[in-house]
This record gives structure tokens, C-alpha cells and sequence, in this order.
């Protein structure tokens, strides 16, 4: 199983600004069961005081794969993205 990107984020605005709220589709090439799938994600990005990111992930949909890699790789990628600017 590979994330192999994170499309269509739209961001909602929230009245906390140390909290990001965004939607998106994550697509995940799931090499033994099936091929590529598309699944709606809903996840929050919130900085402490001290800069650490805490990402939230929540599937909007069941994924029929084990939870643990799928969100060890989207919280990756979420903070690579938010480090190099791809999330407002």
C-alpha cells in the first residue's frame, strides 16, 4: 500500500487560529487488494505553543485495510505539506 497523493483540499475556516480544519481525497495504490482507490479524508492540523503539529485524521468513509499504515503515511505527508507551504 502507497499514498500517492492528496487531492481536492479545501480548507474551512475555523475561529481558532492554531487550528486548521481541511477536507481532501487521499488516494492510495493498494497493490494486493485491488489497485488505486480514492477515499474522502476529513483532518486537522493543530500547532501547540511550543510549534509541535498534532494532525487528525478522520476517514469519511471504511477502508478495508489495515488503519495504522494509512495514517502513519497521510500524517507524513499532511506535515510535509504544511512545512513546505502546499496547505494554506
Amino acid at each position: 500500500m502507497k499514498l500517492i497523493e492528496i487531492k481536492d483540499i479545501q480548507y474551512e475556516e475555523t475561529a481558532v487560529y492554531y487550528r486548521q480544519k481541511y477536507e481532501g481525497i487521499a488516494v492510495f495504490d493498494f497493490e494486493q487488494a485491488g489497485g488505486i482507490n480514492e477515499v474522502p479524508i476529513f483532518f486537522v492540523v493543530e500547532i501547540n505553543p511550543l510549534g509541535e503539529k498534532k494532525v487528525l485524521i478522520e476517514f469519511k468513509k471504511n477502508v478495508h485495510y489495515p488503519l495504522i499504515p494509512l495514517l502513519r503515511q497521510l500524517r507524513a505527508r499532511i506535515v510535509t505539506m504544511k512545512e513546505d507551504g502546499s496547505l494554506f
